[in-house]
């Protein structure tokens, strides 16, 4: 067990990073955690022992990749299995000595060498941003060369939004450890917290490795159809057993809450038994739906708790992949790169502009499609003005009645979708209403062996 705990260990380590006490609190964090949770109380003095030294940060000039520096990811070279922990927080900058990021400010978390287990290549954070004072978007990337012309999630001034990114571990000659995060506008406070680590090698005692296996999404919850609305401070169950393999370790879901009141607030989803601790997994506006794709541990009897902070919320859930022992597809992290831009018809084969109400498109991805079960993406919409969502699937046959991501009226908004490629190599993204531009940028593959990237 102590080598599984060294594995997820660089999960804690950013706390101490950014310069805050070992031992900060909920309530340490005080109201300003109200829409995202509170700090994770004790996180970073548990693990002292497992990481042997924290992190330094580095405030770097950014310097932006060029497109021909972005043209694809870099090749993997070996697939990695994926090791699940309970949520947990790791860094909020609204509790640390330096503070929220500015405008075109990079900062560069590093590790000394030995502080991480090696076989640690890649970490799934569900990231939230908030305090924003302008529009702007916010890239995390391994740290090691140029920042990604691509964003990682894209928020509103005044706006609290999450969505899940998986980051690959940066390496340097001298066997540091890196991790970038950028902000693009105004001043932002950015809050990670985490879902569990890539890695390669094999198990130790104790270890669970596991592997994903995709699924045509399928809606597992809908509130609004059992009359169950969840009001403030209150919880439900929400029970898989039956929709998932009984030794299915983990699962991956787009969360949506629909907002219907005035008051601001988050969802956290956690394995069912267990603590909730202080984190959250999608962050909602007041009248606001807004979708959070999430990778959890499941918990008691394949369940999972999803508590409610305020408001009066629906909640949708839909099912898009496990990770089991026996699952097949191994993660190739990578640095994200933009794959697809309807608004200057780059990788749309041949599609320029936005998508038209109930408007499909395929768009074909970099690798051997053959060996390829699913793709880590970031999905990026641009609306007009009317509200819509976008739903991703393999094509195959009519879009499932799910949504990855929801807009609202003239709203850029981003949502991760760990989606299932075709076998021909494309993924198909359709639009609801109104005419909306998507944006779709790539930062790993799953796959059943090693994938190569140049065709």
């Amino acid at each position: 067990m102590q080598k599984r705990q060294v594995l997820t260990a660089l999960a804690v380590a950013a706390t101490v990073t950014a310069g805050s006490a070992a031992t900060a609190s909920a309530a340490g964090a005080g109201e300003q955690a109200k829409a995202s949770g509170g700090a994770q109380a004790g996180a970073a003095s548990a693990n002292d022992s497992l990481i042997h030294g924290a992190p330094t940060v580095r405030t770097a000039h950014p310097r932006l990749a060029s497109q021909d520096e972005a043209a694809e990811p870099e090749k993997p070279l070996t697939g990695t299995h994926y090791v699940s922990m309970q949520p947990t927080r790791s860094l909020d900058t609204r509790t640390t000595k330096e503070g929220p990021l500015k405008a075109g400010q990079s900062r560069i978390l590093k590790w000394d060498k030995g502080t991480i287990d090696p076989r640690a290549t890649a970490i799934t954070f569900n990231l939230t941003v908030t305090n924003a004072t302008q529009d702007t978007h916010v890239t995390l990337w391994s740290g090691t060369g140029a920042v990604p012309k691509v964003s990682s999630i894209n928020v509103r001034a005044g706006e609290t939004r999450s969505n899940q990114v998986t980051v690959p571990i940066g390496h340097l000659q001298d066997g540091t450890a890196t991790m970038g995060i950028y902000n693009n506008a105004g001043t932002a406070d950015v809050i990670t917290d985490i879902a569990g680590v890539y890695g390669t090698g094999q198990p130790n005692t104790g270890e669970h490795f596991t592997g994903y296996t995709p699924l045509k999404p399928s809606r597992v919850l809908d509130t609004r159809e059992r009359k169950a609305t969840m009001g403030p401070n209150s919880t439900a169950k929400l029970d898989l057993s039956g929709l998932v393999p009984a030794d299915a370790d983990s699962v991956t879901l787009n969360m949506t809450a629909i907002n219907q009141s005035k008051a601001a607030g988050f969802l956290s989803v956690y394995p069912y038994g267990q603590q909730r601790g202080g984190i959250s997994s999608v962050n909602y506006m007041p009248g606001a739906t807004t979708p959070n794709q999430i990778t959890v541990q499941l918990g008691k009897d394949k369940s999972l708790e999803v508590y409610n902070s305020a408001g009066t919320v629906d909640v949708l859930a839909d099912l898009v992949g496990t990770y089991t022992p026996g699952g097949k597809g191994l993660y190739y992290p990578a640095d994200p790169v933009r794959v697809a831009d309807t608004r200057d018809g780059s990788g749309t084969s041949g599609v320029k502009g936005a998508l038209k109400p109930g408007e499909t498109i395929n768009v074909p991805f970099p690798g051997e499609a053959r060996k390829v079960l699913a793709a880590n993406t970031n999905l990026t919409g641009v609306a007009g003005p009317e509200a819509t969502h976008l739903t991703t699937w393999d094509g195959n046959g009519k879009a499932p009645e799910t949504s990855n991501l929801n807009l609202n009226a003239n709203q850029i908004a981003s949502n991760s979708a760990a989606v299932k490629v075709n076998h021909d190599g494309t993924v198909a993204y359709f639009n609801k209403n109104g005419n909306t531009n998507v944006v779709v940028d790539v930062s790993g593959y799953f796959a059943s062996e090693q994938v190569g990237q140049d065709q």
